[in-house]
């Protein structure tokens, strides 16, 4: 028997407790230190008639025995066409002693919420410990994600944000903030007006073009920079990458994916050696080691190990509450 999960399925369980899912993640991130996880490359379809993106990410943790794989689909244009996430996906996990699907699940949220937990995640390791003023661009799910997971690890004193969004995406996404967290939040004219004077930034845009410009940072920021996935585009300037201490969650992917990182490199500003830290050796206590002036830069564009540890435990609380629906995937009538 396969148990199926609806969004609202999974976004009711793993919101009981933020912080376990964070600490999840900080796990799949030391097991990929220790050699206990097992990632593919994954595959990436472009549908360019539609302007879209297929990823296939596979993945196996092998100390909490987590098996499976998560389609997701990122279509920048279907907020304004369709009315649709621009991030969708779906994910199967496997039983991984025996082969046998047990859970078929919608990952949309999860893929925000998990987004976010790595990003927390970062934050805890790499971000000053005073920095309490978070800057967002974007207003989409991932920077929902985002912020729900920073303010679930860090005080935060006030929030500001900027996007492209409407006025009542923008509302909306600050009322839910202010639900949840009970934080001062303030909708910005500007993504300059967003950043300055913030510890902490987070950018979660489909933009092709910068969003933001290295001279809007205040010494010793931390930025969490999560939308980006198209090799010839940035949502970052390449003077930010330059000043950045950059800690990636795959160094490989990003240089195949990331045009925050490809393109400076492309164009002469770094060499690819600028790179040489990623989240599993921040976690595992060999990261850089940063003055207070320093920036920190966090780029992620996702690995799978994200998605199976934490549909894992979302599968496993599901059986334990008798959420879902059973399905015989076998049944041949």
């Amino acid at each position: 028997m396969a148990l199926i999960l609806t969004r609202a399925d999974v976004r009711n369980i793993v919101e009981k407790d933020v912080k376990e899912i964070i600490d999840i993640v900080e796990q799949g991130f030391l097991a990929l230190y220790k050699g206990q996880a097992c990632i593919p490359d994954r595959a990436a379809v472009p549908v360019d008639h539609h302007e879209g993106l297929c990823l296939v990410m596979p993945a196996y943790l092998s100390d909490i025995e987590a098996l499976g794989m998560k389609m997701v689909t990122v279509y920048p244009n279907n907020p304004r066409k369709f009315g649709l996430p621009n991030v969708m996906a779906i994910l199967v996990l496997v039983n991984a002693i025996t082969g046998e699907p047990i859970c078929v699940m919608d990952a949309t949220y999860l893929t925000s919420i998990r987004t976010g937990a790595a990003c927390a995640v970062a934050t805890r390791h790499l971000a000053l410990p005073d920095a309490q003023v978070l800057g967002v661009i974007g207003t989409g799910a991932q920077a929902a994600g985002i912020v729900r997971c920073i303010t679930a690890v860090r005080q935060i004193d006030e929030i500001k944000v900027y996007s492209v969004d409407s006025l009542e995406q923008r509302t909306a996404f600050a009322r839910e903030i202010r639900e949840y967290a009970d934080i001062p939040v303030a909708l910005c004219e500007s993504a300059e007006q967003a950043v300055r004077d913030s510890g902490l930034v987070a950018i979660a845009t489909t933009s092709r073009r910068p969003v933001v410009s290295a001279s809007w940072l205040c010494p010793g920021a931390h930025i969490n920079a999560v939308g980006n996935h198209h090799p010839d585009s940035q949502e970052i300037d390449a003077d930010t990458i330059v000043k950045s201490i950059v800690v990636c969650d795959s160094i490989d992917i990003c240089m195949e994916e990331a045009g925050d990182i490809i393109l400076p490199i492309k164009n002469g500003y770094v060499d690819p050696g600028h790179f040489r830290f990623e989240l599993a050796q921040v976690v595992a206590g060999f990261g850089p080691v940063r003055e207070r002036d320093d920036i920190t830069l966090f780029k992620s564009v996702g690995v799978a190990i994200q998605d199976i540890s934490v549909a894992r435990y979302a599968y496993e609380q599901a059986v334990k509450l008798g959420v879902g629906i059973e399905v015989d995937l076998s049944c041949s009538t």
